[in-house]
């Protein structure tokens, strides 16, 4: 096989999806072939024409809100260390372009990072509450913003992730009916 033979087929599928093929017919045409997981759990990815349409401002308010904490990354996630900033940035810039794409992956990342910010914001205002300057008082500031804004996006993701993708676990596979068919939605 190929090493461009996974990327071509995930291309094919989410154009079809794009086209308003149903997911169904989509995986009955791969349904006798070797490629029928990865078709399954690639559909289960991929948001249908009709909720792209009706949740783009909520997606887009989520991307928005997301390079607003990507830009406070890059300028409080430093203390933590590089490789802390590199994560965070890495999983941001992940998570944006996938949001924008209306991709599952993209809604797992940011919630994931949502996560790890707001536990950084709790470490923050336990760190700066033991001090009383004025470098603290801007950090837990910028802690408590960094937490409102994450509780928000964590809310979004998880929201959009419900709705977008309603069979589709959090681990990226499709939900399975009682004989082990994967359950797609209606496109």
């Amino acid at each position: 096989m190929n090493k461009d033979d996974p990327k071509k087929l995930y291309q094919t599928v989410e154009g079809r999806v794009i086209a308003g093929d149903s997911k169904i017919d989509i995986y009955g045409d791969y349904l006798m072939t070797g490629e029928a997981t990865r078709v399954a759990n690639i559909l289960s990815q991929i948001a249908v024409p009709k909720n792209r349409v009706a949740f783009f401002r909520l997606n887009m308010g989520l991307a928005f809100i997301q390079i607003l904490l990507t830009i406070n990354y890059l300028i409080f996630i430093p203390h933590e260390g590089l490789l802390m900033c590199l994560l965070f940035f890495g999983l941001s810039i992940i998570g944006i372009l996938n949001i924008v794409k209306f991709r599952a992956f993209g809604y797992i990342s940011v919630l994931l990072i949502g996560l790890l910010g707001w536990l950084i914001g709790v470490r923050w205002l336990l760190v700066s509450s033991w001090t009383t300057n004025e470098a603290a008082l801007f950090t837990m500031i910028a802690a408590a913003t960094l937490m409102v804004l994450e509780t928000l996006v964590i809310g979004i993701a998880v929201i959009l992730k419900k709705k977008l993708f309603p069979h589709t676990h959090y681990l990226l596979i499709p939900m399975r009916d009682g004989k082990g068919k994967p359950i797609f939605e209606n496109s």
